[in-house]
Order: structure tokens, then sequence, then C-alpha cells
């Protein structure tokens, strides 16, 4: 059975109903329940995807300079939101009542989630803006841009308060979680900086950094070699080697209670888990090619994106199945099937449901059996 729930432009949004050849198809039943398939139809290209932290709306930023929100519940496309030019992130606020985008139009814009009404459009930068997060009380925004910095700006009146200048383009920033410190990232190096004062309080040069645990205090990094450190970012010092890997790691993530940090490396085409006090490996996942390892909100899970297939135009494996693994076992709960390469993927952060975005220009919202 098919509803069509609404047509926004050349977008179209169909909600299939589950069934149980089509969860035979793309997963497990028995373990990842496929709620909804969000099929849309058009030229536009999905590039990335988020939940609301009430996990009631998806974000999604898509090749037409534009973000659109839909709600969980339903599928329901919600609102646009417009940009002059690719947008690169965006973010909610912690209590999902706005919304902000960056983009390369040199601005970041506030909006709200409840109407999509633009509430203030943060200008400043001058160069492309690639970032931005909100603090967790919510009122304050940080924006990382290609001008080499990254600023601070007041929520309610969308005023600037601080630059904060780097050597680079300024790809992360992020709030510890009492809202007192900012963490950043630009070329070969890794920075903390006061809130309040604007100074800095703690630099990493010379590295790679490429996750930074939740509490800001502890930063992964990963040379041209297969070698990834972990370091204490306020004192320089090198906490562990996670050693197992035989080709270099691009991604890597800590789990929410920084205890867990799972690592991926296309050349060696694994996908590992480790101890972060000791360094140890506690899991080895697979040996296939992944593009993004992603935790659970309550660490249980760990989702990777998989090539299972040979392209038989290029000739290199199609990163189009998604698997999920449990944490404690390293068992294999589910695999999640695109016509596509993955480009996204997205936990609730009520840890119901999976989204996967595919450049088969479908995102697919999958329902998580305990």
């Amino acid at each position: 059975m098919v509803w069509l729930l609404r047509l926004f432009g050349p977008l179209m949004l169909i909600l299939l109903a589950p069934s149980p050849s089509r969860a035979q198809q793309t997963g497990d039943a028995r373990q990842v329940r496929m709620t909804a398939d969000i099929v849309l139809k058009g030229q536009v290209g999905l590039k990335g995807t988020i939940f609301s932290p009430d996990s009631k709306l998806i974000a999604t930023i898509f090749e037409d300079h534009t973000v659109r929100l839909w709600r969980v519940a339903t599928g329901a496309a919600h609102a646009v939101l417009k940009h002059t030019a690719p947008v690169a992130s965006v973010a909610f606020s912690p209590d999902s009542s706005l919304v902000v985008t960056a983009s390369e139009d040199r601005t970041a814009h506030l909006w709200e989630t409840a109407t999509g009404r633009e509430r203030v459009v943060l200008s400043g930068h001058p160069g492309f803006v690639r970032t931005a997060s909100f603090s967790p009380d919510g009122k304050l925004i940080a924006t990382g841009s290609e001008d080499n910095t990254a600023r601070l700006w007041d929520v309610a009146t969308g005023t600037e308060r601080t630059v904060l200048k780097h050597m680079g383009t300024v790809r992360v920033v992020a709030f510890s979680s009492d809202g007192k410190l900012l963490y950043t990232t630009s070329y070969q190096s890794a920075r903390l900086w006061d809130v309040a004062t604007g100074t800095e309080r703690a630099v990493l040069k010379g590295i790679y950094p490429i996750a930074v645990s939740p509490d800001r205090t502890l930063v992964i990094t990963a040379p041209p070699s297969h070698m990834v450190r972990l370091w204490e970012l306020a004192t320089g010092t090198e906490r562990a080697a996670l050693k197992g890997h035989l080709g270099p790691v691009t991604l890597a993530e800590f789990s929410p209670d920084g205890k867990l940090v799972v690592t991926a490396s296309r050349d060696d085409g694994t996908v590992r888990l480790w101890d972060a006090t000791t360094g140890a490996e506690r899991a080895l996942l697979g040996v296939h090619t992944s593009i993004r390892p992603v935790l659970s909100p309550d660490g249980k899970l760990v989702v990777t994106a998989f090539g299972d297939r040979i392209d038989p135009r290029s000739g290199l494996q199609r990163m189009d199945t998604v698997r999920l693994w449990e944490v404690a076992t390293g068992a294999e709960r589910g695999v999640l099937k695109h016509r596509a390469v993955v480009t996204s993927v997205a936990f609730s952060p009520d840890n119901k449901f999976v989204l996967t975005v595919s450049k088969d220009s479908t995102g697919q919202l999958w329902s998580i059996v305990p």
C-alpha cells in the first residue's frame, strides 16, 4: 500500500507501508524493522541529514541550496529553508525549536522549526561558512569558515560576540557539555577556547584531528600512516596509540559516554572498536570498505556503510549497503540496502530509528527492534 503525502515543487514524498517481503530484501526483519521509505523524486540530490534532539524532525541538505525539514512520525515534508549557495551543514538547537544552516553564501541562517520562518541572518564571515553549532543552553551559536576564523553569535539578537582566529579553514566547532569551552579544528591543529573571554586555552599543532570526545578533553589524530593516536588536549600528552589498522584511518567517532572509539580505514577495509582509556582493541567489525561509522546515542549499536558490489563502470566497490553491529558482542544486527552509494547515516536521539541517505535519491527510515 502506498500513500502520497505531499508534493513540494520538484520533490515528491511517498511513504511506503512496511511489508515482509521488502523487509527481507533490505534487512533482517527480526532485528531491524523498516517503518517507512522516504522516496524523494526529482533532480535535487541529498547531501546529508540529522535528527532533531527530540527525534521529531529530520533535516536534510540538498544540492539545490536548500535544507528540508520532515516529520518523523508521518514522513511528511514540513518546511523548505533556502540559501543562495550550497549548504555545508545544519544543526538543531538543544530544545529543537531552532535550526541553524551554514552556507557558501558566506552566511549562517537561524530558522524556527515550527514555522520554517527565518529569524535572523548571521552575516560577517568574508569566506564560505563550513559549520555551525549551538551551545548546550541554546543561547550561543559557533560558526567556522574558510576565512580562517570561528565566530560566536548571540542567538537572541544575531549579534557577533567573538572572533577566534586560526591559520586555516575552520572545519569543526563544538561546545563542551557545560558550554564553557569551544573546540575547533583547522589545518593540522585542534584548539580549545574559553567561551566567556575568547582566549585560547589549549592547542595541538602538527596533527590531523578527526574526532573529539564528548567532554572535549581527548582528540583522535590520524596521520598519513596507519597509526591512530589519542591525545589529552589540555596537556598535549599522548594517551594511547590505537594499533591494528593496516592502512590510513580517515574516520573515527567516540561513543556518547566517551569510553569507546570506533575507527574506519578505507585502505584496509575494516571498522574497529577500541577502549578509549587503554587503547586496547575491543572488536573487529567485518572486512569491508566503510565510508563512515556511527555509534547509537546509547552506545549499544554501531552502523557502517559498506561496498558489497562492484560498479561495472568504475570497477570500484559500491558502498550501497548499511550494516548494524552490536557493540558488546561485535555481532551483526541487520543489513539495509540502497540502489546506489550511501552518503549519510544517522541515529535518532531516542535510539528508535536509523536514517540512511543515498545517491539513489532516497532517504530511508528504519526502526530498531530491541
